[in-house]
């Protein structure tokens, strides 16, 4: 049976980390290293290259010295603090990859996407949201929706993130009531780590 394909390199601290989905890593403890993998029925602590680790889960090797970096073939962004990286409900799909954090809320990238594709504005709206923002913070266009899923009221925030002649979208989705200001700050940051390759 052919192994399933990863869009996603994590590189950081000298490792390079290639997760074959279904896949969750997360920061064992408040510092960046070590790391665990984690599969229903396998989980791996990863500290440094030499670690012994299921290659049917993850392709270890060296790596640069230097912060996390989540790397696809066409972007590079930062992992941030308090985030899980998870294989996505489509990991055949790029980016393949969804970050779950606090409270379960839930960050997903789409695209990029050619400029003149990307709706903006109320136009991003979907059945039954309300916008309640849409500004530009920096180089990245906000545009904050709420709306009510079983039984809940919940906040869908998509940064759009120009790259060349294309746009990358990052999309928060959380419920309404434990969204914060240092959860919206933290998400426009790791909005603003995104590079082209």
């Amino acid at each position: 049976m052919a192994q399933p394909h990863s869009y996603l390199k994590l590189e950081g601290h000298g490792l390079t980390i290639i997760p074959i989905p279904p896949f969750e890593i997360s920061r064992a403890s408040a510092l960046d290293v070590p790391l665990t993998v984690a599969r229903e029925g396998s989980c791996f602590v990863i500290n440094d290259v030499s670690d012994q680790v299921d290659s049917e889960l993850v392709e270890l090797s060296v790596g640069p010295d230097e912060p996390w970096r989540l790397v696809t073939s066409l972007y590079t962004l930062s992992w941030p603090k308090d985030f899980a990286i998870v294989s996505s409900p489509t990991p055949d799909v790029p980016p393949g990859f969804d970050l779950v954090g606090p409270d379960q809320s839930l960050l997903y990238l789409q695209g990029p996407f050619a400029s003149e594709r990307v709706k903006h504005g109320e136009l991003l709206a979907a059945l039954g949201q309300k916008m309640i923002e849409n500004r530009v913070l920096g180089s990245i266009e906000r545009v904050w929706f709420e709306y009510r899923f079983e039984g809940e009221d919940y906040f869908q925030v998509h940064h759009l993130i120009g790259l060349e002649e294309r746009v990358l979208m990052i999309t928060l989705q959380v419920l309404s009531e434990v969204c914060d200001d240092d959860l919206l700050q933290k998400v426009l940051a790791f909005a603003h780590t995104v590079q082209a390759l």
